[in-house]
């Protein structure tokens, strides 16, 4: 594969999106025989969604028990951060679901979304199906904003844990609070010519996709160089070092650490696990400088360098699956590409544990509008509109055949786009969510800035102290997830 000069922040749109033929998803309620898997539905979903489609679903009271049926046509709000390039890519499959129910649908991509999410709700403003603002989640969970999907999950049998990947906000306090929708695996990128010039061994050609951290740094020295003449200077790698879940949490949970505790309900990024594993990245910036720095990185940005790693300045960086599309879509002749799971920590070591988030859909407690609502919710978590995510590949489909479908999401390219889905056969973790999440990781942003970037106190320090300040900044609880990591 191929990879193009900077793409854009906003994801290009593909020019034809495939949508499926009204017949090629009809379940048991519309006459619909034998046909694959994924178009029916995994667990049944496509029968149980179309058929509560057909006759109006229950709606969900007391502790979401369905009680009741709707059958006439409702006009249904959603709202979500992501800008109108992504929304088109769904639009097709909303529309079909329009023709299909009755119901009608506006979706907006809502400017500041993020920042007003929670006064929406408190003004009676919020729309049927919001987008979640994951970090915003527990206290609005706490409060009673947001409706309890288990008695439709049950009525429909649908089965989340089987049949989906989570991202950690959908079993809570007991309840099922959020319908998956999309998924953010991580996993490294890498540049596949620029290794073999190197001499650098291949994660899959070489190491068959068994990559430790050894040979992390292995490939990082061998690609890293100094500038010279009209010859530029490389890095071996690129990670955001002061996010201690985005990307250095995959370092210290494959450690044996862990960046939280749920059960004690505090960070827990000062255990001798979760230093050594900050100490180890902080060596590659500081002691084998195969690492490329953040000022480096602003100062390529201030001189039109977006994306160091398009540009053929850096060799692999981790990240999630949103780094599919936009490479996919900006393709020219450039250098061939790939991409490879997040090592163990040592040979014969443990399995790596691998972070992951993603945006699910969640249900308004407050419409009057609630079995209407929890369709186009499931409808976004079915298997048309997974189905047409995956084949775009905008992000992971959360449904489990829709990610690892070998003809569309799981097909290349990139070679091993599987990796991503594979994920969830293994250990992950996520987010630790509480009233004060963003502001807590403030606080080990500015530590790690000072063990980093200024290099004045030492790894350890640092978080110790970070991690001090951050568990006086952690509030809620009030309800957890259901299946803590």
């Amino acid at each position: 594969m191929r990879v193009a000069p900077p793409v854009p922040e906003a994801m290009p749109v593909p020019a034809a999106v495939p949508v499926a033929q009204p017949g090629a998803v009809r379940g048991r309620a519309e006459g619909g025989g034998t046909r694959r898997r994924l178009l029916s539905g995994a667990g049944g979903l496509g029968t149980a969604l179309l058929a509560a489609c057909s006759g109006g679903g229950p709606a969900a009271g007391g502790g979401g028990a369905p009680a009741g049926k709707s059958r006439q046509p409702v006009s249904l709000s959603y709202t979500t951060f992501w800008d109108e390039q992504r929304l088109s890519v769904v639009r097709p499959a909303v529309k079909e679901f329009e023709e299909r129910t009755g119901h009608t649908v506006t979706m907006d991509a809502v400017p500041g979304y993020t920042e007003n999410f929670v006064v929406q709700f408190a003004s009676g403003s919020a729309a049927d199906v919001p987008h979640a603002v994951n970090y915003l989640m527990p206290k609005l969970f706490d409060q009673g904003a947001i409706l309890d999907l288990s008695g439709y999950l049950n009525r429909d049998k649908m089965n989340l844990r089987r049949d989906y990947g989570l991202m950690g906000l959908e079993y809570w306090g007991g309840k099922i609070l959020t319908m998956p929708y999309v998924l953010s695996p991580h996993a490294w990128y890498y540049n596949k010519t620029m290794l073999k010039e190197a001499g650098a061994p291949d994660p899959w050609d070489t190491l068959k996709g068994e990559v430790v951290w050894e040979d992390l740094l292995t490939i990082a020295k061998a690609t890293t160089r100094p500038g010279s003449g009209d010859r530029p200077e490389r890095w071996g790698m690129q990670l955001t070092y002061n996010d201690i879940e985005y990307q250095l949490g995959g370092f210290v949970w494959s450690n044996g650490g862990r960046t939280h505790d749920w059960g004690a309900f505090k960070y827990t990024m000062d255990l001798p696990q979760s230093v050594e594993a900050v100490q180890w990245v902080h060596d590659l910036l500081h002691r084998h400088r195969a690492m490329l720095p953040t000022a480096t990185a602003t100062a390529l940005r201030d001189a039109g360098i977006t994306n160091p790693f398009v540009a053929g300045r850096v060799a692999m960086f981790e990240n999630s699956t949103g780094q599919l599309s936009p490479l996919l879509t900006g393709v020219r002749d450039q250098f061939e590409w790939d991409v490879f799971p997040i090592p163990r920590a040592k040979k014969g070591g443990p399995p790596p544990v691998v972070y992951t988030s993603g945006d699910p859909n969640c249900v308004n407690a407050a419409t009057p509008k609630a079995d209407a609502a929890w369709e186009l919710a499931s409808w976004l978590g079915g298997p048309v509109v997974q189905g047409l995510i995956g084949r775009t590949k905008l992000l992971t489909p959360a449904l489990t055949e829709a990610s690892g479908d070998e003809k569309a999401y799981a097909a290349p390219p990139p070679a091993h786009t599987r990796v991503f889905a594979e994920v969830f056969k293994g250990k992950v973790f996520r987010r630790f969510f509480h009233y004060n999440h963003q502001q807590g990781l403030a606080v080990f942003r500015k530590w790690l800035d000072q063990a980093f970037d200024q290099n004045t106190v030492g790894v350890e320090q640092a978080l110790r102290e970070a991690t001090r300040e951050a568990n006086l900044l952690v509030e809620g609880g009030k309800t957890r997830p259901t299946f803590p990591d």
